[in-house]
């Protein structure tokens, strides 16, 4: 069922996400109807419930608004047998290119416990803690995932299920965001206006070219920008300074995140808006609950075609 208008701005259209408590889907990482399009995954709690981290559970939905699903369930977010805390809303849980495994951060003080949910086997682990929010990126065809925190960048092997310091490779000490491109067999780092480009297996330098800030588009091909409050634009990836599509303003840098530059965009709480677009989707849900967490997935099949929402839309 399509999401209904419930609102509109000088910048948005806000949409209620069809909810049904009675009759939840619950999604399979590896169906073949979730994978026939992208998807947004993001944290909400259900509005029968009390608004507390012990409630909060994953969901998805198409880029459209629909096929509202549940992806993992509190108690399998944070079984009984870890440490509960708490999440920060603004840093993103992170899908294997395969759909099957979700990176995410519980906030202890000032620490993050990194872990990782296996979708198949509901095993959660717990991959390292460490200051600093994640930012987490795959490598590699999901062989491997890193995550930064007070400046180290660690790598976690998803074969021998070990961490290591890998910075060094590179040549840093400090990474602190690290960002994947060429089919993720490159690490681009952003560091005193200067964006390098190296062999993520070697750590050599491939390319540099000046560049002060912005989040790689998934296929590689541009840089998506904050300028001015809440004025989103893309630039090519060698042309930094080049503006070749801007967004409906009112889209934010929290979990900016893009397939393609002339596709859709997301960003915090459920916002979604392409070039073409004179005002942002909102896409609510019932309750007082907040939506947070937010990342695009099941986004590989889609980097060279690109995805855009239906004309009708």
């Amino acid at each position: 069922m399509p999401p209904k208008l419930i609102g509109e701005g000088n910048t948005y259209r806000e949409y209620l996400v069809h909810y049904d408590p009675d009759n939840i889907k619950k999604e399979k990482w590896d169906d073949p109807e979730i994978m026939s399009t992208p998807r947004i995954q993001f944290t909400w709690v259900e509005p029968h419930l009390e608004d507390n981290i012990s409630n909060l559970s994953l969901w998805s939905i198409k880029p459209d608004g629909t096929d509202l699903r549940l992806v993992a369930t509190p108690e399998e977010l944070m079984p009984s047998h870890l440490e509960q805390s708490f999440y920060r809303g603004v840093v993103p849980f992170v899908r294997s290119p395969d759909n099957r495994y979700v990176a995410y951060a519980m906030a202890h003080g000032i620490y993050y416990e990194r872990r990782l949910l296996d979708l198949k086997t509901k095993e959660v682990i717990v991959m390292d803690r460490r200051g600093g929010p994640p930012n987490f990126m795959w490598f590699k065809g999901g062989r491997y995932l890193t995550f930064s925190g007070t400046g180290s960048l660690v790598q976690y092997d998803m074969e021998s299920q070990e961490t290591k310091y890998i910075a060094d490779r590179f040549g840093k000490n400090y990474i602190h965001r690290a960002f994947a491109y060429d089919n993720d067999n490159q690490m681009v780092d952003i560091q005193d206006g200067v964006a390098t480009f190296y062999d993520f297996d070697t750590g050599k330098v491939l390319k540099e070219i000046p560049n002060t800030h912005g989040v790689l588009t998934l296929d590689g091909k541009h840089w998506i920008k904050e300028g001015e409050p809440f004025e989103i634009y893309a630039t090519p990836v060698y042309e930094p300074d080049t503006v070749a599509y801007q967004y409906p303003k009112g889209m934010v840098r929290t979990s900016l995140q893009g397939i393609s530059a002339d596709g859709i965009i997301i960003s915090g709480g459920v916002r979604v808006a392409s070039h073409k677009d004179d005002k942002y989707r909102a896409y609510t849900l019932p309750g007082d609950g907040d939506i947070g967490n937010t990342a695009l997935y099941n986004t590989r099949p889609f980097l060279e075609s690109g995805y855009s929402l239906p004309e009708s839309e």
